[in-house]
């Protein structure tokens, strides 16, 4: 990525008689709006009443925040990937709402974790098997777990306010095709881009997966229309007026998850509604050996 951007940003200065937009120069550091506060933003603000009313979209920030960090652990961590250090979910909560509530102090950004660069970051550091028996699927041998990574990315970005002057020749649609294209990369794999494919293949072709052969064909569309439709009313919500009101369209799909067991049974929902592993119980042996087809 790095190489792209940096040949994309010279394509770009070298092609004169085309404007494109720029990353706004930073030329100090400093409160966005000083003339009006310093680094320190006072919890009461001009008018304390305000203080009260911020509770409630406050709550929605907060379940917004939580989903975010409890999902993008529980993606880390799904038992394929043989994390030795395992999650910390609690820790990790505490973390971000002690991060938020300096953030808020300081009036900076509210942070969390995302999955679309958490998944990126354990795809780099994950080794995959090399060498498999006929049939065999690659699995993943480790991955390789430490801190040091995560220190250095954000040594770095801090180190970005002192490279201004580089960062303002970058493109805004150079960095618009990076997160787009980390996007894509991370969505490889999820079970609802393998079920959306399999709409435009015939039946003989379907992948092998456990829910291919566990449920019909039919049911299978079925729960992916579902689904489409759905998160189609939540891009909608998010690109509206009412985008606050997103983590509360999030929560209500709680109960409508479970209105779907009037359509498919307990069986077909935990096939459908779960990231398959790579080993499958039916696939082991009476000695907990993995059958290769030959």
């Amino acid at each position: 990525m790095a190489i792209s951007i940096f040949a994309m940003t010279l394509l770009d200065f070298s092609i004169k008689d085309v404007y494109t937009q720029k990353m706004p120069e930073l030329s100090s550091l400093q409160p966005t709006v000083p003339e009006k506060r310093g680094w320190f933003v006072g919890p009461a603000g001009i008018h304390a009443g305000w203080m009260f009313a911020a509770v409630i979209p406050a709550v929605f920030v907060s379940i917004l925040l939580f989903m975010e960090t409890e999902l993008t652990g529980i993606v880390l961590n799904k038992k394929e990937n043989n994390l030795r250090k395992g999650a910390g979910y609690n820790l990790d909560l505490m973390v971000v709402g002690l991060v938020c509530g300096l953030c808020s102090f300081m009036g900076l950004p509210w942070i969390c974790a995302a999955p679309v660069r958490s998944v990126s970051h354990k795809n780099s550091l994950t080794v995959m098997s090399t060498t498999h028996a006929p049939g065999e699927r690659a699995h993943v041998v480790k991955v390789i777990e430490q801190r040091a990574t995560n220190i250095f990315i954000h040594i770095f970005i801090g180190f970005s306010v002192l490279l201004a002057p580089a960062l303002k020749a970058i493109p805004i649609a150079v960095l618009f095709g990076v997160f787009v294209y980390l996007g894509t990369i991370s969505l490889s794999g999820n079970q609802f881009i393998i079920r959306l494919v399999m709409f435009f293949m015939p039946p003989k072709h379907y992948p092998d997966f456990r829910f291919v052969r566990k449920v019909s064909g039919s049911k299978i569309h079925l729960f992916t229309l579902i689904q489409l439709l759905f998160l189609c009313v939540l891009i909608a919500a998010k690109m509206t007026y009412i985008a606050p009101l997103f983590p509360l369209l999030v929560i209500c799909l709680v109960p409508i998850r479970k209105q779907l067991y009037r359509i498919f049974n307990q069986k077909e929902l935990t096939e459908l509604d779960n990231e398959e592993s790579l080993v499958y119980e039916d696939d082991m042996d009476e000695y907990n050996m993995i059958h290769v087809p030959i």
